[in-house]
């Protein structure tokens, strides 16, 4: 357990919101004694867990793990406790990985209704930060190490999950010629930052399905005017787009030569 490697006084608080997630979990299909001697705890403590507030609906599944009823869990933690209870995991020699403190997350941040943390990527992103200047104060770094980082092979992942990039920039890259090649004239870059946002999930800050829909919007109209190219060709020269010439200057004139120079 992650908790047996944390200071105990934060492994109680932890473990306490994981046995009320359990005990509310188990509570339609077993007895409070079965769940006692399941969870090997006493059957007290069941019957005291119960009466908390339940952080899962059991009522329309047989399954523990289907359902979260539309009720936040409050925060059980100080802040400050959370900083110590993820550094005293992030500076061990293996750092600490996300799912390794998702507990003490909870446990910060609390429950929402629908089941996740109620906690935004920025307040996540500023109690990693405090996690480290705490660490580099008392001299020890606070590593928190990407899951696909493979534990018993990090040097073999960290080169595959390079040879996978580039794969896919290739492939990318590759469709992104062949299109350009299909439609000439459409310039080649605006294909590959096109690809990148429509193949790949959060390189642009538009939603995709608004980006789909706005494209779509112009695509309707530029199909309700098509610019027949034949057709322009093939009138009057009288009637075809004028061109523009650009007037050539004499290679020979050297007194515009010298104003220029």
């Amino acid at each position: 357990m992650t908790t047996a490697r944390i200071p105990a006084r934060f492994a109680a608080t932890i473990e306490t919101t994981r046995l009320l997630y359990t005990v509310h979990a188990l509570l339609p299909l077993k007895s409070q004694r079965q769940i006692a001697a399941e969870l090997g705890i006493s059957r007290r403590r069941v019957a005291a867990l119960a009466q908390l507030p339940a952080p899962l609906d059991m009522s329309a599944t047989a399954d523990p793990s289907d359902f979260w009823i539309s009720q936040e869990v409050a925060p059980t933690m100080k802040r400050t406790d959370a900083v110590d209870a993820i550094l005293a995991l992030a500076t061990r020699p293996e750092g600490v990985r996300y799912h390794e403190y998702t507990d003490v997350l909870a446990a910060l941040f609390g429950i929402a209704t629908d089941g996740s943390l109620n906690m935004q990527e920025p307040e996540h992103r500023r109690l990693r930060d405090d996690v480290k200047r705490k660490a580099k104060v008392q001299r020890r770094v606070a590593l928190f190490v990407p899951a696909w980082i493979a534990a018993h092979d990090p040097r073999g992942s960290h080169r595959a999950m390079l040879d996978a990039a580039q794969s896919v920039f290739e492939a990318i890259e590759y469709a992104a010629l062949e299109f350009a090649q299909r439609f000439p004239g459409v310039p080649y870059q605006s294909v590959m930052h096109e690809l990148r946002c429509l193949a790949i999930p959060g390189f642009s800050n538009e939603p995709l399905g608004q980006r789909l829909d706005r494209t779509a919007d112009v695509v309707n109209h530029l199909a309700g005017h098509p610019i027949n190219i034949v057709q322009q060709m093939a009138r009057p020269e009288s009637m075809r787009v004028p061109a523009v010439s650009v007037p050539e200057v004499a290679r020979d004139d050297s007194e515009l030569a010298r104003l220029c120079i």
